[in-house]
């Protein structure tokens, strides 16, 4: 980075940030979804899957990602958040893929969950540091344009999922009686359509350290 970058400069870092981030919340997105996942779930493993067992690794999620933040801030001193960045997206495609080659629920867990949410935390904090090296007493308003650029993603991969495998807002038809209350799941021909929305997930993700989402001056390391 030089010392005295220009307007532009600084505009399109901010911009780089926002993109990469805004990729980067696609991955929280499957909790609005879980629905349609325990629905999967119950056709391809077992009939007795609930949505709380969907529900339930997503404090795991948020663990994971916690614990990867300041582990990868070391590795930022030391590596290119280039290589970093890139490494961290290749990785987190090819678990995706092999995810959904597999129906069973601890194969959703660890590759659909808990490594990639490892793998989440590496990536939010390449922005988050390159950022830092702009505004470095900003600490407040660098993450709130983070955490707000990850939740615009969150919302559009959400509305994007829900048009991928339920396109014609079907209503979920199978019942089944949960202690006092009744909960209500997807026939076949909706919760098919899983694959795709992981399909397309891995196809963003995949293009997130392309030239139109991330600026070359983003992902330079600082000399």
């Amino acid at each position: 980075m030089r010392s005295d970058p220009t307007l532009s400069e600084v505009l399109l870092v901010i911009l780089g940030c926002v993109c990469f981030q805004i990729a980067n919340g696609l991955g929280f997105a499957w909790g609005g979804m879980a629905n349609y996942i325990a629905s999967y779930l119950r056709g391809y493993d077992n009939p007795e899957r609930t949505v709380e067992e969907v529900l339930v690794i997503l404090p795991a999620s948020v663990v994971s990602i916690s614990l990867t933040i300041p582990f990868c801030f070391l590795l930022l001193n030391f590596h290119s958040p280039r290589l970093i960045a890139m490494s961290a997206v290749i990785l987190n495609t090819v678990l995706f893929l092999a995810a959904i080659q597999w129906t069973g629920y601890w194969s959703f867990v660890i590759l659909f969950i808990i490594i990639p949410s490892l793998i989440t935390g590496a990536v939010y904090s390449v922005p988050l540091h390159c950022l830092l090296q702009y505004f470095p007493t900003k600490r407040g308003l660098i993450n709130g344009i983070s955490f707000g650029s990850m939740a615009v993603g969150t919302l559009v991969f959400k509305i994007l999922a829900f048009y991928t495998v339920n396109p014609n807002d079907e209503k979920p038809t199978i019942q089944v009686q949960k202690g006092n209350s009744t909960q209500l799941y997807f026939e076949k021909n909706i919760y098919d359509n899983i694959p795709f929305m992981s399909v397309s997930y891995t196809h963003l993700r995949a293009h997130e350290t392309g030239r139109n989402l991330v600026c070359r001056l983003l992902l330079e390391k600082k000399k």
